[in-house]
């Protein structure tokens, strides 16, 4: 007996290691390797985009400026949700959270990019611990949910979107807590405190709404004594704060955040974003979504299932809309990677050895490609021409138009006009956009500053989506190119003997 105990425990790592036909042996140990360069890639790559993206003045992506501009608005007592008739025109699509702490540190720092990207950073450790908590509480292995979110934040849309000006990470932070708090299956946690992470989270951005519907489904069908509970509590951390915001914003919250929010829908953009965004994770979201099927259909499914298939929908349903971006994608690449781990965990999934080294490998390949050629090069250029630029603007006394808004926002204390959202308000028939055109002609811009030779037809999708044929035609008359720095494009307004020709003309 001693011989042949002694036998099988020799043969059982032989035996394991030749799963899958016993053609998995030089599997395993590949797969091993990568396993363990994940963290070091995660801290490599989080390092090196965080110096790129990072800056006290300057952000090449033009949403971080307007989201910067309303929390400045907030800590000089502006309000953040004001009414789209008069300049400035200027529109927040989200709700408030984000704002309120981004806003209380600039109070204490002043006008820059760092406080909100150190509240973003705060997201993304808060969001890593949440897998560390998922993994200990599953798995029974703390070290595996820290490996679960490297593994996370190496999907470049998390990574781009971890340290940037942007309320997304906060809110999947959040999200991310709630599961873990909904998960320990007591009262307490499940139907008091994991409803008011999710009212915080939709409070962060109102999309990420995923999670408080996985959890009412979950208690419907597996525990309903709970389900008043947690609907009383979520309905009232919901309802209250939006009543409050009404009232103090005369309406324009729902205005901003909601009606003005959804100006256009595309179809045919879904299978782009999801491609491009959560492509890179496809075998891990494929993989979960086998898993989630399979569960579901003997009726053995749980919360993580349902967080999944919840994520998926309205991930899905929010890259139709204008504007989508890196952004769309983080939460359900979240709820893909807590499903594995909740299920057959990401290291040690049975018969899947080939499928995760592949999946591994593709996230080390693509993920510092990702930042050293798909959005570095352009960042740095970027940076650069804001060094040159903003000596020149800083200062102004009257506005600045701005394809990149922190131009206006650093240059003469406040974005005048968010060019993309209010261009697409117009087309929708919502909004004057003859308003901009008679500023444009009446010269009241210092500078107008763009990505584009307003003399060359050469404009792409970005340029076409914030500057329109009158808009352009209005910024050839009235204005003339004073400097080029690559890549932005700097005009000033022509000579006065100009200006008292275009009024004797109208």
């Amino acid at each position: 007996m001693i011989a042949a105990r002694s036998h099988g425990d020799v043969l059982a790592p032989c035996v394991a290691q030749q799963g899958e036909g016993g053609l998995a042996r030089p599997v395993m140990p590949l797969r091993r390797r990568l396993e363990r360069l994940v963290p070091i890639w995660f801290a490599v790559c989080f390092l090196c985009w965080a110096l790129i993206y990072v800056s006290p003045r300057h952000s090449f992506d033009d949403a971080d400026p307007e989201i910067l501009n309303q929390a400045w608005r907030l800590a000089n007592g502006k309000t953040i949700y004001p009414a789209i008739g008069n300049p400035p025109y200027v529109h927040n699509a989200y709700t408030p959270l984000y704002y309120l702490l981004v806003g209380e540190a600039l109070r204490r720092t002043g006008l820059s990019y760092l406080p909100a990207a150190g509240v973003t950073l705060a997201a993304s450790v808060a969001a890593l611990a949440a897998f560390i908590e998922l993994g200990r509480r599953w798995r029974g292995s703390w070290r595996e949910g820290a490996w679960t979110g490297c593994l996370f934040f190496l999907v470049p849309a998390v990574l781009y979107n971890s340290v940037r000006t942007h309320p997304q990470m906060l809110a999947v932070a959040l999200a991310l807590w709630g599961l873990a708090l909904a998960s320990r299956n007591r009262f307490l946690p499940t139907a008091v405190l994991s409803p008011l992470f999710g009212a915080l989270a939709i409070y962060t951005k109102h999309s990420v709404v995923a999670l408080p519907l996985a959890i009412a489904a979950w208690l419907l069908f597996r525990n309903r004594r709970w389900l008043p509970a947690y609907l009383l509590t979520l309905g009232a951390a919901v309802t209250l704060p939006f009543l409050w915001l009404q009232k103090e914003t005369g309406g324009n919250f729902w205005l901003d955040a909601v009606k003005f929010n959804a100006i256009g829908y595309s179809i045919r953009q879904i299978p782009l974003i999801m491609i491009h965004h959560a492509g890179p994770l496809f075998l891990f979201i494929g993989a979960a979504a086998a898993a989630a099927w399979r569960r579901l259909r003997p009726n053995a499914f749980d919360l993580a299932d349902l967080y999944f298939f919840a994520a998926a929908l309205t991930t899905i349903a929010a890259c139709g809309r204008t504007g989508a971006h890196t952004q769309y994608v983080i939460e359900f690449c979240a709820a893909a990677l807590a499903l594995l781990l909740r299920t057959s965990g990401i290291r040690s999934m049975p018969g899947r050895n080939r499928l995760a080294a592949a999946q591994i490998l593709v996230l080390l390949v693509y993920t510092p490609l990702y930042v050293a050629l798909e959005n570095g090069p352009f960042a740095l250029e970027s940076r650069r021409a804001a060094a040159a630029i903003l000596p020149l603007v800083s200062g102004s006394r009257g506005p600045i138009i701005s394809q990149q808004g922190g131009f206006a926002l650093f240059g003469s204390g406040e974005i005048y006009i968010q060019l993309g959202h209010f261009v697409n308000l117009s087309r929708a028939g919502l909004w004057d956009r003859n308003k901009i055109v008679l500023d444009i002609d009446n010269r009241q811009a210092e500078w107008v500053i763009t990505q584009f030779d307003v003399n060359s037809g050469a404009l792409t999708d970005d340029d076409r989506e914030r500057f329109t044929p009158d808009i352009i035609e209005a910024i050839r008359r009235d204005y003339r190119l004073e400097k080029v720095v690559a890549p932005y494009y700097l005009y000033r307004p022509r000579g006065e003997a100009a200006a008292r020709q275009r009024a004797d003309q109208h």
